[in-house]
């Protein structure tokens, strides 16, 4: 019984890496202003950072997903994922309406979170799983 908790398993650890990480992205998506302006003054680089965790974001829950899963179960993290952008981006746009956020839900904004779940693919696909399947198993 101790063994099992000893080491955790990588899968295991990715599903709830996913789940956390997911939760804390989607409140940051949806706060009036993830990104305080002392920490980037100027309004283009704001602009720019914040599309920039668009991607890395999504490419990073990806990676955690395809890690995570496997089979049908993948498929279904993936589903997520492809309806959470439309989602979030739904919820700035209606927490705007509804609580003057200034915030705004956009269709740009959806397109950078699937180019970021891409190169999470790409990079999971090429890189990761390459790596672990190239090394040997230990026994």
């Amino acid at each position: 019984m101790t063994a099992y908790f000893a080491k955790p398993a990588p899968r295991r650890t990715a599903r709830w890496a996913f789940v956390v990480l997911g939760l804390i992205w989607t409140l940051l998506l949806l706060k009036p202003q993830p990104i305080p302006n002392e920490f980037i003054p100027f309004l283009w680089s704001k602009l720019l950072a914040a599309k920039a965790l668009h991607m890395v974001g999504n490419a990073a829950l990806l990676v955690l997903a395809c890690l995570g899963w496997s089979g049908r179960s993948r498929a279904v993290a993936l589903a997520v994922l492809i309806v959470h952008g439309p989602l979030t981006e739904l919820g700035q746009y209606v927490g705007n309406i509804w609580f003057a956020t200034n915030r705004s839900g956009l269709v740009r904004d959806v397109f950078i979170d699937w180019f970021g779940a891409g190169l999470g693919y790409l990079v999971w696909r090429f890189v990761l799983r390459t790596k672990a399947e190239s090394t040997p198993a230990v026994s």
